[in-house]
């Protein structure tokens, strides 16, 4: 589960930035720069069909990136629809996911948040989720029964400096792992 603001599918070649964090995905769906989809126990680590992008904005792909989505048939949630509905876009990728896997990883992005509400990641996503929208998937995505583990990334404790973003965070995380939940 890819809940992320972006969905990471550039490539070296493509990448005006070349942060490789930008081409994440494309790596481990065993494209890119091939040093780097190879680097793994398995080549390439993720099969398309058990690979779910959720909340990044569409607005961010590029042609490529669009390119490399559709022509794999990744399943796709951009922040647009889990805006809508949160926890059931959440249910439905996880039906989606347990047609294919017994057991996910949960990859998240702090970068999915809404930078101008939640503003602790690297790269601003003014198009992100609610801090509330994004706690209800991770709810979802950690009770579910094949839910294996949490990585939560991009986290900059530069951009709170007073560890008020940090402890709300933390609350929210521990609230979705908690089991009594």
């Amino acid at each position: 589960m890819y809940f992320d603001g972006d969905a990471d599918l550039t490539t070296p070649e493509r990448s005006g930035s070349a942060v490789a964090d930008t081409m994440g995905m494309t790596h481990m769906l065993g494209s890119g720069s091939p040093r780097l989809a190879r680097l793994g126990s398995r080549y390439p680590l993720l099969r398309p069909d058990r690979v779910v992008l959720f909340g990044f904005d569409p607005a961010e792909l590029d042609t490529g990136e669009w390119t490399e989505l559709t022509s794999r048939h990744l399943y796709a949630a951009p922040a647009p629809a889990v805006r809508t509905d949160p926890a059931g876009q959440a249910r439905a990728a996880l039906a989606y996911l347990g047609r294919r896997a017994g057991t996910y990883l949960v990859h998240f992005d702090v970068d999915v948040l809404h930078t101008g509400l939640f503003p602790l990641a690297n790269f601003p996503h003014f198009a992100g989720l609610t801090l509330d929208q994004a706690s209800a998937c991770l709810d979802e995505f950690a009770g579910g029964e094949g839910f294996g583990g949490l990585v939560i990334t991009e986290v900059n404790p530069d951009h709170d400096p007073a560890g008020q973003l940090l402890r709300t965070l933390a609350d929210r995380v521990v609230r979705a792992l908690a089991p009594a939940r």
